[in-house]
């Protein structure tokens, strides 16, 4: 097989092997192979897969930070519950793992950004219905958090003064 001559910096050029991808990235392959996926960058040309740098780096604009910090979920969320996003597969159009991007929907809802969430996924409200339901799903949550707690409280003071606790 002949060598491919490398031309030009990793940013002058606009295909890049997955070795190429990685090194622009600075991540191990699976990162790295995960953003170009995210991106929509992958070409194939017979049994070898290119990059294409111009889709990743326009990805990465995106979900990168701004001058004020992260932006926010308003501009990647779909309008309506009948319209959600699962968690996975938000996670991975923003290039963050399910933990960063519960993270991320958290400090946007302390912002005041009215992000809902059901089975189905997240969410911006279409109307004011959409936001009643997602309350009262969330105040149904909190009750049987709620509940869960004062079992183990009833639980831990039952135990104390016990030499040993048998469930």
């Amino acid at each position: 097989m002949n060598a491919t001559k490398q031309i030009g910096t990793l940013e002058d050029r606009k295909m890049v092997d997955t070795n190429g991808l990685q090194a622009m990235l600075s991540s191990g392959r699976k990162t790295a192979v995960e953003i170009g996926t995210a991106a929509q960058a992958r070409v194939q040309v017979g049994r070898r897969v290119l990059w294409n740098v111009g889709k990743i780096q326009k990805y990465l604009d995106a979900i990168s930070e701004k001058e004020d910090g992260m932006d926010d979920l308003r501009n990647i969320l779909p309008t309506g519950k009948s319209n959600a996003i699962s968690a996975r597969e938000l996670a991975a159009k923003i290039g963050v793992s399910d933990r960063v991007l519960r993270d991320i929907v958290t400090e946007d809802r302390v912002k005041g950004i009215v992000i809902c969430s059901s089975s189905a996924g997240y969410y911006l409200p279409a109307n004011k219905d959409e936001i009643r339901e997602f309350c009262n799903f969330m105040e149904k949550r909190a009750k049987h958090s709620f509940i869960a707690i004062q079992s183990a409280r009833r639980a831990l003071g039952e135990v104390e003064g016990q030499q040993t606790f048998m469930p």
